[in-house]
């Protein structure tokens, strides 16, 4: 009865550490994405990039805080928009970097 208890446990621990939730999911990005056909009427403003390592996450949400990261740097540095150029995903989903060239658009 012990080791059943230790494995349950056991088990409801890694289950919630795996389920710790992504912090971009509260938010939405603080810069618009744009295309690249979309950027020509822009002001290039530089490059941005975010990177998150984080085992205990699904894949998507570590994408989805690279990204924030990513757009937040390029919000620091005074674009209000970004084009995803590259999103490198190592190391099964744990390791992501997402790299973006940002821009400061007309607010038309």
């Amino acid at each position: 009865m012990r080791k059943l208890i230790a494995i349950v446990v056991c088990v409801a621990t890694l289950y919630g550490c795996a389920s710790s939730g992504s912090s971009s999911k509260a938010a939405p990005l603080p810069i618009k994405l744009i295309n690249s056909e979309m950027a020509k009427d822009c002001t290039f403003v530089g490059v941005s990039s975010g990177h998150v390592y984080n085992a205990f996450q699904y894949t998507a949400d570590n994408i989805n805080d690279a990204r924030l990261k990513a757009a937040e740097e390029a919000l620091a540095s005074g674009a209000n928009s970004a084009v995803i150029t590259s999103t490198d995903v190592e190391n099964p989903g744990h390791n992501v970097t997402v790299h973006m060239e940002t821009y400061n658009c007309s607010k038309n």
